[in-house]
């Protein structure tokens, strides 16, 4: 895990630029291009973090290997934080995220997350509308796989790295 930890600062000061730069710029002055713009903020970052999150792959199918009892242990630990520190915030930003992230076809069907089905509908058509950042979710509502919004065609991994 140390190789990931080593990743995240090869790309966390490019986020937190963006963050910066979408925080702070009003809507009139963004620009696209130039120097300073959101591209060259993103290209400044981007093949860190997309190498990182190939990275990944590998290790959240390991957690397979870990022996379940204890990791059960750790999520439910990690649940009670979150209910802790957790808002009503968390139903307009967490929740949307973690809902369209949930690909329920993965290995047969997971039924991920273990929400009743009414929460769902709440999420999509309360506290999600109106955010349009939702349509970057791989997944729809019923985790179910997407195409994803603004790819280009025939990119693959490989075009990313090399250029």
């Amino acid at each position: 895990m140390s190789g990931l930890q080593h990743q995240h600062e090869l790309f966390h000061g490019g986020l937190e630029r963006l963050l910066l730069y979408s925080s702070t710029t009003k809507p009139g002055e963004y620009r696209w291009g130039g120097l300073g713009g959101m591209k060259e903020i993103i290209d400044s970052f981007s093949k860190h973090l997309t190498d990182h999150l190939y990275a990944e792959i590998d290790v959240f199918l390991s957690l397979k290997d870990l022996e379940s009892t204890g990791l059960r242990k750790t999520w439910d630990r990690g649940e009670s934080v979150a209910k802790q520190s957790g808002n009503i915030k968390m139903l307009y930003d967490v929740f949307p995220c973690v809902i369209g992230c949930a690909d329920k076809t993965y290995e047969g069907g997971r039924p991920f997350p273990p929400l009743p089905r009414i929460l769902i509908y709440l999420v999509k058509f309360w506290f999600a509308s109106g955010n349009g950042a939702w349509r970057f979710n791989p997944c729809d509502w019923w985790g179910q796989p997407q195409p994803l919004a603004f790819v280009l065609a025939n990119l693959t991994y490989a075009t990313l790295v090399t250029d």
